[in-house]
């Protein structure tokens, strides 16, 4: 079963999930890994797909991709959707459905998949349950919604200081 999330952005995401991003090429399906330490210095992984632009292309490496994230024994990763819509050349919502549709016909693994939201919750909603309508074997769970502030694993819970910030300041006489 595949387990939909959300988180804001994907900068947001556990070290343990690795993103996926797709970007423009020069024609041909072309995986490229990079890895980077981040400000606390674990690396972060980000798979790029570099492949033709536009919804055309979509059927020439929507199958590859699901085999490289298979092959690299990725059973959580961060799909990173504004890259989708930009290779695709569609509106946030319209990228997304096409997107699922052809890529969870292939990808049945075991996994974790977050979906990156910004600023768009609503829209990636609608394509995560146009998803969740079309394919059974494809759930989104609340466990996974990184984009609330409870649940955020870049936001750790703050408790509240319980000090005054005038607590030990000379008293002030009234004259």
């Amino acid at each position: 079963m595949v387990k939909l999330g959300f988180i804001k952005d994907v900068s947001m995401c556990p070290y343990t999930y690795p993103r996926v991003a797709i970007r423009q090429g020069n024609g041909g399906v072309t995986p490229v890994i990079t890895s980077w330490p981040d400000e606390k210095g674990v690396q972060v992984f980000e798979l790029g797909l570099e492949v033709s632009p536009g919804v055309e292309h979509l059927p020439e490496w929507i199958e590859p991709l699901g085999k490289i994230i298979r092959d690299l024994g990725w059973t959580q990763w961060c799909l990173n959707s504004d890259s989708v819509s930009k290779v695709l050349n569609r509106y946030i919502t319209e990228a997304l459905t096409a997107f699922g549709d052809a890529f969870f016909e292939h990808y049945t693994d075991d996994s974790v998949v977050l979906v990156q939201v910004g600023l768009q919750r609503e829209a990636v909603a609608h394509s995560v349950f146009a998803w969740e309508e079309r394919f059974k074997h494809v759930r989104f769970d609340n466990q996974y919604d990184f984009d609330t502030m409870e649940n955020s694993p870049a936001e750790p819970k703050r408790k509240r200081s319980r000090f005054s910030l005038f607590k030990g300041l000379p008293k002030q006489r009234a004259t």
